[in-house]
């Protein structure tokens, strides 16, 4: 195999693995008990703080999954485009998308902790 299509394989995983996983946080929300989701202290102390982490987390998933693909993308092309063979730039891209993947999980706990109060009932 070439250089881009190994690095193709690789840099596209993540923003991938977003866009699949986004239903099935979803679809995974009205079953606390399933072995797929969303899983913190806060998101499991009840069933409503459960199905509220899953559908946020997933749609935030879907959303930057998508936007995640699409910056991949652009600067995969670039990068094809101007014969960047350094190893360094893929490795860029990786960790960019994994801190999504990070500030996602943060923002979801940050979304429970205002939007939910200690009893796991939402606030008005």
């Amino acid at each position: 195999m070439s250089y881009w299509a190994i690095t193709a394989k690789y840099i596209f995983v993540v923003p991938l693995i977003m866009l699949v996983c986004a239903p099935l946080f979803r679809r995974s929300a009205d079953h606390p008990e399933s072995l797929f989701g969303y899983k913190s202290k806060r998101a499991n102390e009840t069933p409503d703080t459960w199905y509220f982490a899953n559908t946020y987390i997933g749609k935030l998933w879907l959303k930057w999954g998508v936007i995640s693909l699409a910056g991949t993308a652009a600067a995969f092309a670039v990068l094809y485009f101007l014969h960047a063979v350094a190893p360094i730039w893929p490795l860029i891209l990786m960790g960019a998308q994994i801190v999504v993947v990070l500030a996602t999980g943060l923002a979801t706990e940050h979304a429970l902790k205002e939007k939910l109060d200690k009893g796991g009932k939402l606030r008005p």
